[in-house]
Formats: structure tokens, C-alpha cells, sequence
């Protein structure tokens, strides 16, 4: 776990009013009702809750596609460049243009691009009400024959999944002065990676693509309560944020370090770092 400490107005809104924790790496394959597992050391997606129960289970109806209209315009405060472009290569390694990465960096620093600032120009919502997946969830217990039950693990379900198809970015340089002339700087002439890529604004380049990517998701840990002898739900107290126990940078620990975060900064890290 991770404190989420931070003043980046656009992250205080995902966590403030949306109860989101970031994913490291935006992925197409998140859903309500996903079960997450945490063993210690890291998470991982681990299949549906329904799997997980002793009896059948229907999850209850999964509001699609609300827009998150205050989030939309709303812009990160400025972090390194190298920092930045972390989330921006996941971002469009996700949509399937990677091939894109190494062109859309050169771009950057041909423009002596010292800083990123993020936002997103359409996101929504899928989301379950809470309190009919607690109705749903009564008198069924957790499968405790099921392989993936540890004592030791703790279980997360799904109840929101944040999505966009795209992100806009927009460089700085030292000075703080908006990057001109990024696009044409990454010769994407003749590159069809299924990607659009324009200039949306001073100094601002928008990435998007044909797939909804879960960027953020909301979760709720799954206990089993053996005095009432019935299941909780009950919000995680910080974000949840497991580096790989065995990940080294330079030789270092990689929880000893300054971790990547394209919001928030290194004191608001609230990345999740899901396991493969």
C-alpha cells in the first residue's frame, strides 16, 4: 500500500470523487466484478468473483459508459519527461501502437521537452451500486476448496473501471514555455499503427485510438467476517500499490527508489502495479 498524498487536481479527483486506483499500465481487459488478488508482494487480476464464491452467483446490473464529465479538461501537474512518457508508451502500447514509441519520444526531445502534463478529453465510467452488490453478496461465503484461497492473501473485487481511448499530453520546456512542433518532429509520415495523432491545443498532442482502456479501477476487499458469518465489502484505506519483490533498478531495490507516476508525483505514487 501507498498513501495517496498529493495535490495534482487531476488526481484528486480520480481519487477524491471516483475512489480510483491507477493502473501502471492501461489495460483493455478490466471489467466490474474482476476479482484482484494480493499475496504480499504483488496483485494480480485474477479472474470473476463469481468463481471465487461456494454457491451460484449473478453480479448485479454494471452501469456502462457514464461520462466522467468533471475529469474531462481537467490537467495534471508537470512531472519529468522520462517520468511521463512511462504512462504514455503503456498508454499506446495498450492501443497496439508501440511500433509508435521510439518516434513519439524522438519528437519530444528533438523539442527539448523537459516536463508532461496530462489530461484526458473523453472518459467514462463503468460501474455496479454498491450497496445491490452487498445485497447480492448475502448468505454466500467464500470457496475456501478453491485453489487461490490463502489465509495470508488478501482478495479485492472490481466495483468501477475507468476507460478512455485517448490521452492528450502536453510538453514544456525548461522555461516552462508550451512545446511547438512536436507532431511534425516524429516523422509518422507512412506509419499506420491505428493510432491518431494530432496537435489539440498550444503545445498539446492528443493520442487516440480505437480501444476503450481501463486506466483506473475501484475496489472493495472481499473479507469473510466469521462473527456474523457472512462476507464485507470495505474500502481500502490507501491505494493499492505492490511493486515485484524482485525487480532491481541499477542494482537498487526498486521500492528504494523514486517509482514512475505521471500524476501525483513520488510522495502520491497510487499506481497498481498488476502482476502478468
Amino acid at each position: 500500500m501507498c498513501k495517496r498524498n498529493t495535490d495534482d487536481p487531476l488526481l484528486r479527483i480520480f481519487l477524491d470523487q471516483y475512489g480510483l486506483h491507477l493502473l501502471s499500465v492501461p489495460r483493455e481487459g478490466a471489467a466490474v466484478g474482476d476479482l484482484y488478488v494480493q499475496d504480499g508482494k504483488r496483485v494480480t487480476a485474477a479472474g470473476g468473483i463469481k468463481h471465487f464464491l461456494d454457491a451460484k452467483f449473478k453480479l448485479p446490473p454494471v452501469q456502462s459508459g457514464e461520462s466522467m464529465a468533471d475529469v474531462l479538461g481537467k490537467v495534471s501537474r508537470s512531472v519529468d519527461v522520462k517520468v511521463g512518457f512511462n504512462l504514455l508508451e503503456g498508454f499506446l502500447g495498450a492501443l497496439g501502437a508501440g511500433v509508435l514509441v521510439n518516434k513519439v519520444r524522438a519528437g519530444f526531445e528533438a523539442k527539448n521537452t523537459q516536463t508532461l502534463k496530462f489530461r484526458f478529453t473523453e472518459a467514462a465510467r463503468d460501474s455496479v451500486e454498491v450497496t445491490h452488490l452487498g445485497k447480492s453478496l448475502i448468505n454466500r461465503k467464500i470457496a475456501e476448496n478453491n485453489a487461490l484461497f490463502d489465509e495470508e492473501y488478501t482478495y479485492y473485487v472490481v466495483t468501477a473501471v475507468a476507460r478512455s481511448s485517448s490521452i492528450s499530453v502536453i510538453g514544456e520546456t525548461e522555461a516552462e514555455k508550451s512545446v511547438t512542433g512536436a507532431v511534425e518532429a516524429m516523422h509518422l509520415g507512412g506509419v499506420d499503427a491505428g493510432v491518431t495523432i494530432k496537435t489539440t491545443g498550444e503545445g498539446e498532442v492528443t493520442f487516440a485510438g480505437n480501444k476503450k482502456l481501463a486506466f483506473g479501477v475501484q475496489l472493495f476487499e472481499l473479507k469473510y467476517d466469521a462473527e456474523r458469518e457472512a462476507l464485507r465489502l470495505k474500502l481500502p484505506p490507501d491505494a493499492v500499490r505492490v511493486m515485484k519483490a524482485e525487480e532491481l533498478i541499477e542494482g537498487k531495490p526498486a521500492a528504494a527508489l523514486v517509482n514512475p507516476a505521471f500524476i501525483g508525483g513520488p510522495a502520491g505514487d497510487v499506481f497498481l502495479d498488476l502482476a502478468d
